[in-house]
C-alpha cells in the first residue's frame, strides 16, 4: 500500500463496531434532551436519506426521527438493501463502479418523484456509499437539489478503505491490482455543478474509510467538518447530528 492511498489504522478498524455501540448510547441521551426541548426549527423541507452499503432504510431511522422532529420532511430511499445480488458480487473496482451507477439511476428516479410531489429542491443526506449516491444524484439533476451532506463516504481511491482487502480476499479475485481500471471511480470525485453546497463529514477515527478517500476534489462549493466517530456509528453519533443540524441551519437560511 503506497502513500497515495493510506488505509485506516488497524486499531480503528478492530474497534469500529464497539465504538459505534457507545456512540449509540450517547445519541439516545442526546435525542431525549432534544425531544424535551420540543422545538421546531425548520419548515417541512424535503430531505432524502441514503443508507450505506449493505444497509437498509432502517439504518437511517435515528436521523429520520431527529430531522422530522425539527420540522423537516424526511424521505427514505425505498430501494431495499443497498447490496448487489449473489450473481453480481463485487470483486474488482470496475464492478463497484457499475453497481454504483446502477443504484444512482434508481436514486435519481426516486429524487425526481419527490421533487415532483413537493415542488421543492431536495437536501440529500447520505452515509458511506449512500453519500456517493447522493453526490452523484446532485451532479445528474442539479436543478432539483438544494444541498448535499455526506458522512464518511469513499469518494477517493477504494484502496484507501479497509473494505478493499476484505473484498479481494472473500471474492478470491485473481485479477492483479495493476490490471484494474480505477479511472471510472476516481472521475466521480469531480464536482461539475455550481452553486450547490456540498458538505462532507469525515472522521480520522473512521475504521473503514481513510481521510484522504473521504475527500472530493477541491471546489468552492465543497466544505468539510471533522467529527469524532466510528464508521459504523456515523448515523448514530451525536456529534454527527450536531454537525448536520448546524449545516442545515446555514443551508435553509439562504
Amino acid at each position: 500500500m503506497t502513500a497515495l492511498h493510506p488505509m485506516p489504522n488497524t486499531s480503528d478498524l478492530i474497534t469500529d463496531i464497539p465504538r459505534a455501540t457507545f456512540e449509540t448510547i450517547g445519541l439516545a441521551r442526546y435525542l431525549t434532551k432534544q425531544r424535551l426541548k420540543d422545538e421546531t426549527l425548520f419548515e417541512p423541507h424535503p430531505v432524502l436519506l441514503f443508507p450505506g452499503y449493505g444497509g437498509t432504510d432502517g439504518s437511517m431511522t435515528g436521523l429520520k426521527y431527529f430531522l422530522n422532529n425539527l420540522g423537516l420532511s424526511c424521505y427514505s430511499l425505498g430501494l431495499g438493501r443497498n447490496f448487489e445480488g449473489k450473481d453480481q458480487r463485487i470483486g474488482r473496482v470496475e464492478q463497484a463502479t457499475a453497481f454504483r451507477e446502477k443504484m444512482v439511476a434508481l436514486c435519481i428516479e426516486r429524487a425526481e418523484a419527490i421533487y415532483q410531489a413537493t415542488g421543492e429542491k431536495l437536501i440529500l443526506l447520505g452515509w458511506s456509499m449512500g453519500g456517493c449516491y447522493a453526490f452523484d444524484v446532485s451532479q445528474a439533476i442539479p436543478d432539483k437539489v438544494a444541498a448535499v451532506i455526506t458522512m464518511g463516504s469513499p469518494f477517493g481511491d477504494p484502496r484507501g478503505t479497509s473494505m478493499w482487502p476484505i473484498f479481494r480476499y472473500f471474492m478470491k479475485n485473481p485479477v492483479p491490482v495493476e490490471d484494474m481500471d480505477f479511472s471510472g471511480w476516481m472521475e466521480k470525485r469531480k464536482v461539475t455543478t455550481k452553486g450547490i453546497p456540498i458538505h462532507v463529514l469525515y472522521s480520522k477515527r473512521d475504521g473503514i474509510v481513510s481521510t484522504t478517500t473521504a475527500m472530493l476534489e477541491k471546489h468552492p462549493d465543497v466544505s468539510y467538518s471533522q467529527v469524532k466517530s466510528s464508521h459504523t456509528g456515523f448515523a448514530y453519533n451525536k456529534s454527527v447530528y450536531k454537525e448536520v443540524l448546524a449545516k442545515l441551519k446555514l443551508i435553509l437560511a439562504q
